[in-house]
């Protein structure tokens, strides 16, 4: 668990030392990533919603200015696509709720440029990891989580993104 916390410890300084590019480029990345976890999860006319509002993202973080108003729009919309089903809370639904959670959290990033929310992006891909981990490995500690080779990976390649 030390690990995680050091990595969001250097994660927080890395997203506040890099540039808009490496931040917009970052959380796209990761948003692109994550959405086939949601795309098999979910309806098509959904996961295509969540295709448009990343695609959306990508034209509004190339503008000098950005259209609030549908990012707005787009902001309530993909609200309304988080699985929340309390019976059913399986791995597919976990990682579902990752990938939306992401989108929405970069719609918030495009509009607000708020650094929080390219730290929370990065710690969804973190997390989903963490799950795909957890589900092929029933007996896994925390800590063996965070020193697989896998995670190890994952980490590194995000602070990459961001230097």
């Amino acid at each position: 668990m030390q690990a995680y916390l050091n990595f969001i410890d250097e994660l927080i300084l890395l997203v506040n030392m890099a540039t808009d590019q490496q931040k917009q480029n970052a959380s796209l990345d990761i948003c692109h990533k994550l959405y086939p976890y949601y795309k098999q999860f979910a309806k098509e006319e959904d996961s295509i919603l969540l295709a448009d509002a990343i695609a959306l993202c990508e034209q509004e973080l190339a503008k000098s200015a950005t259209d609030k108003t549908k990012l707005n729009e787009f902001i309530a919309k993909v609200e309304k696509l988080m699985p929340i089903n309390p019976e059913a809370d399986t791995w597919k639904e976990s990682y579902a709720i990752n990938a939306v959670s992401a989108v929405h959290e970069l719609l918030m990033f495009t509009q607000r440029r708020d650094n929080q929310h390219v730290i929370d992006i990065c710690s969804l891909l973190i997390d989903n990891v963490d799950f795909e981990l957890a589900e092929a490995n029933e007996n896994i500690t925390d800590d063996q989580i965070y020193d697989h080779p896998v995670m190890k990976t994952t980490m590194q390649q995000i602070k990459d993104m961001l230097i």
